[in-house]
């Protein structure tokens, strides 16, 4: 068989693309067995494809339990421990969150560290690596990390520099610590209760998140988060501001213009062992221990917004002078089952041995909380700005397979990505995620805009 392609001026790249795009070639005979046994292919330069393979559906299944299994008679296609066992890492949905640790890419004409990839999408990025050295790249879907998905790269040094060492800015100090708190993800309960107001439990499926039974925790559990401290003594928390109040669960504003240096003194007033690893900053040399084991620290709580700016956007109080307001947003479903904490919250909230507890489906449904800064059903507070002026939304993902979220502004447009929004029409406004489980899970708050 001969195949042969053309290339028409309809399918290469735009003036606003880089130079080459990627594209997909794959067996389509049968396109869900022919992938999953194999065949699919690309072209030159470096190419990653980010996928679990399933090795149940392989048409060689057979032929690799007769080959590499000690008796093949044993074995059972249908138990579920050895189904998972030959998917490749071990997850369920290919939702990939691609990290380059070390080193930038351009992307649609931004510059990132990291670009989303889902299944049958193909992504072109640029690198031009400015740190020498060997890095990891990764999927960060946690499930996705935790089973293997990532390899290293190597930079090296071409024997020029492309910088003299030196940095030309602002040395801008932080003094951040990890410490354990009570975190309430629903102090106020009426938004619930009015969402679940004449339905029965089973119908209005939020009870789960926010009541607390035999087997359900409640809305209340121990976590970890990066508080600011105003010295390095850390005995005085610095207080947010009213522009602060909505970051919630999330650390401190970290500000920087390009050419500055960020210094993190960071202290660990938590009872583990704790790291700051930032994404799209250069480490200028100082190595942290490496948090164990991995990924479960953000279910535990600790993640907040780093933002960088060109010189000159930043005022003498470090905050940025061509917007009136920043808000920064964190849509994921904290998985209370994934945190280093679960054990002390079924001892303190339970009343029993975690040994001897049996968890049921509404306890594994009840502590993923389906959260905006850490609070579901209305519960965040601080989404307030007044009529005409401008904001700058930073909006975060992390998570697992399911935080795929879909950010809907009721009243309100905007420019993507970073959103810029003029509020012009007073009122307050609904501010959810629109994917049907994240709803009624409680992934929804409200915003004010004030009249002039």
């Amino acid at each position: 068989m001969q195949y042969e392609w053309r290339i028409p001026e309809s399918v290469g790249p735009t003036p606003n693309d880089p130079a080459c795009l990627t594209y997909l070639y794959y067996s389509a005979t049968d396109p869900m067995m022919d992938t999953q046994s194999g065949l699919k292919g690309v072209d030159k330069e470096f190419y990653l494809l980010f996928t679990i393979f399933d090795e149940n559906l392989s048409f060689y299944f057979d032929l690799n339990i007769e080959a590499f299994t000690g008796d093949p008679s044993t074995v059972d296609k249908k138990d579920m421990d050895f189904q998972e066992s030959n998917r490749m890492h071990g997850g369920s949905t290919d939702v990939h969150g691609v990290h380059f640790q070390g080193n930038t890419i351009h992307l649609g004409g931004t510059i990132r560290d990291s670009l989303p990839l889902f299944s049958h999408v193909t992504t072109t990025a640029l690198m031009q690596p400015d740190q020498t050295g060997t890095f990891q790249v990764a999927c960060r879907t946690f499930d996705h990390f935790t089973g293997g998905m990532k390899q290293w790269y190597n930079v090296k040094s071409c024997g020029k520099s492309s910088s003299d060492g030196r940095h030309h800015g602002t040395v801008r100090t932080y003094y951040v610590a990890a410490e354990e708190v009570e975190w309430d993800y629903a102090p106020n309960k009426t938004w619930a209760e009015k969402k679940m107001e004449g339905m029965s439990k089973k119908e209005s499926y939020g009870h789960i998140f926010v009541s607390q039974a035999e087997d359900m925790i409640g809305s209340k559990y121990k976590k970890v988060v990066y508080r600011e401290y105003m010295d390095g003594k850390f005995t005085e928390h610095k207080k947010r501001t009213l522009k602060e109040e909505h970051l919630q669960i999330l650390g401190p504003f970290i500000h920087a213009e390009v050419g500055d240096l960020v210094v993190i003194i960071f202290k660990n007033k938590a009872s583990r062992p704790y790291s700051i690893s930032a994404h799209g900053v250069q480490d200028a040399g100082t190595k942290a221990h490496v948090t164990m084991p991995g990924t479960v620290d953000l279910y535990s709580g600790l993640i907040g917004p780093l933002i960088t700016c060109r010189k000159g956007i930043l005022n003498e109080n470090g905050s940025r002078s061509d917007v009136d307001r920043e808000f920064t947003l964190l849509f994921m479903i904290f998985d209370e089952n994934e945190s280093w904490y679960l054990n002390d919250n079924i001892v303190k909230y339970l009343y029993k041995n975690p040994e001897e507890f049996n968890p049921t489906s509404n306890f594994m449904k009840g502590n993923r909380k389906n959260a905006i800064n850490g609070k579901i059903f209305n519960n965040l507070p601080g989404l307030i700005m007044n009529e005409g002026e401008d904001t700058n939304w930073y909006l975060i993902g992390m998570g697992n397979e399911l935080d795929v979220h879909t950010v809907h502004f009721h009243g309100e447009t905007f420019i993507f990505k970073t959103i810029e929004l003029v509020a012009f029409n007073p009122g307050i406004w609904l501010l959810h995620c629109h994917v049907h489980n994240h709803i009624h899970g409680g992934m929804e708050t409200t915003y004010t805009i004030l009249k002039a």
